[in-house]
C-alpha cells in the first residue's frame, strides 16, 4: 500500500480533499535538484479536514470514484497554514503599529523642525541686517 503525507490545499467538493506532495529528485543531465507536486484526491466522508491540514493518507486498494483511490491514515497536524496566517497578522500588527508610532514621531520632529526654521531664518535675517548697517 502506497503512503502518502502532504498538505490539503482544497476542500471545495463535497466529502473529498486534495492533497499535495512534493518530492524532490536530481536531474543529471542539468544537475539541479527538481521540486516536483503531485495532487492526489482523497476520500473525506465526515467532512473532518480542512485546508492547511497535514494528512497521511493510504490506498484503499479499490478505486472510490473516477478520481479518488486514497483514504485519510491520520491526521498528524491540524491547520498549519491557519496558524502561520495568524503570525503573520500578528507581526502585521506589530508593523503598523510601529509605522504609526514613527508617523506621530515624525509630526512631532516636523513641528520642532519649523520652529527650528523660524527661529534661525529670524536670527540670520536679523544678522544680514546688522551686516548691511556695518557697511553703511
Amino acid at each position: 500500500m502506497s503512503k502518502f503525507i502532504g498538505i490539503v490545499t482544497s476542500k471545495r467538493m463535497t466529502k473529498t480533499g486534495v492533497l499535495e506532495t512534493y518530492s524532490k529528485y536530481y536531474n543529471q543531465k542539468y544537475r539541479v535538484h527538481v521540486r516536483r507536486k503531485t495532487r492526489i484526491f482523497f476520500d473525506d466522508p465526515k467532512n473532518e479536514t480542512d485546508v492547511g491540514d497535514v494528512l497521511q493518507i493510504i490506498n484503499s486498494g479499490q478505486k472510490i470514484s473516477k478520481n479518488k483511490s486514497f483514504i485519510i491514515d491520520k491526521m498528524i497536524q491540524k491547520n498549519v497554514i491557519a496558524a502561520a496566517i495568524q503570525r503573520e497578522v500578528a507581526d502585521r500588527d506589530a508593523l503598523l503599529k510601529l509605522q504609526q508610532i514613527e508617523r506621530e514621531l515624525l509630526k512631532e520632529d516636523k513641528t520642532k523642525v519649523k520652529v527650528n526654521q523660524v527661529n534661525s531664518s529670524s536670527s540670520s535675517s536679523s544678522s544680514s541686517k546688522s551686516q548691511s548697517t556695518a557697511a553703511q
